[in-house]
């Protein structure tokens, strides 16, 4: 009976320490995605900065407590209105060339080698249809046929 419970043991303790090093990868990538916007929050109030909140105001047709909001990027308040970025875009180049370096960049563990669409099909088919109801999975087999014919 004991030899039977010390494996039983070991690999719950190996499913605890794999969930374990999950959870601190994931942590790493969340700190690095928060740093990586606390850092493209700080280029666009140096942009606005640069070319002047009163002008900006005054150019937008809107008060300087709006862009002060605008730009306040705070925690839970996201980014500037698309208006207010395309404006910086155009006005500060070295915001876009900023936003134009960071672009495609993905950390290490985010990176994942890209698939053809017959593969992609072919995954949701034998991996996600299963799971899936009857009404869904054939509204997803109806969607996966379009596909199919439109290639």
């Amino acid at each position: 009976m004991k030899a039977e419970t010390i494996p039983l043991l070991s690999r719950e303790r190996e499913a605890e320490l794999r969930g374990v090093a999950e959870a601190r990868a994931q942590q790493q990538v969340q700190q690095m995605w928060a740093a990586l916007t606390d850092e493209y929050h700080h280029e666009i109030r140096k942009a606005a900065d640069q070319w002047g909140r009163k002008t900006i105001a005054w150019d937008l047709g809107v008060d300087l407590s709006t862009v002060s909001n605008w730009l306040s990027c705070e925690n839970g308040r996201g980014f500037p209105p698309p208006r207010l970025m395309l404006y910086l875009r155009d006005k500060v180049p070295t915001l876009a060339a900023w936003e134009n370096d960071h672009a495609g960049y993905l950390p290490p563990q985010l990176k994942m080698s890209a698939i053809d669409g017959g593969q992609a099909i072919s995954e949701i088919e034998r991996d996600v249809l299963p799971e899936l109801g009857k009404r869904d999975a054939d509204k997803v087999r109806s969607i996966l046929r379009r596909v199919r014919g439109a290639r």
